[in-house]
């Protein structure tokens, strides 16, 4: 199985959290991770707000930054690029279910990198994303 992994999941990966465990489970289980650029950002905010949270000390921050770049290098991740017609799908997603949901900025060009995948599954731990997800035609993984 393709895998897409959203931020949201790829930090639970990386650090103890509810779900860590099923979360690996999936991630182990597929043959091929994708993940949006954007989610080199994002993982990186969230580990700064752990340490702002005293959830997380520097050096481990540091540790989890350097396995996750390590994972990137060995090829076992590819990123997925933003190109300016993400953008605009991302806008015409905010657009068709922003008024009846929380999509959002990030959460939109997720989705518009996921969308370009053939074949994959949708790993998020973002219900509510998880939801659009499989509105917009994708197949979520949910967790147990």
């Amino acid at each position: 199985m393709n895998l897409f992994v959203d931020t949201s999941a790829l930090v639970k990966y990386y650090y103890p959290e509810v779900d860590s465990l099923e979360v690996e489970r999936v991630i182990l289980e597929a043959e091929r991770l994708y993940l949006c650029e954007l989610s080199l950002v994002e993982f990186a905010s969230a580990l700064m707000k752990k340490i702002q949270m005293n959830e997380l000390q520097d050096h481990e921050q540091q540790l989890i930054w350097e396995a996750f770049l390590n994972d990137i290098q060995a090829e076992s991740i590819e990123l997925v690029e933003l190109s300016q017609d993400d953008f605009r799908t991302a806008s015409n997603l905010i657009l068709r279910h922003g008024k009846d949901r929380n999509l959002r900025t990030l959460d939109s060009l997720q989705l518009a990198a996921a969308l370009k995948l053939v074949d994959s599954r949708f790993l998020s731990s973002d219900k509510e994303l998880l939801s659009v997800a499989k509105d917009i035609g994708l197949s979520p993984v949910t967790l147990n």
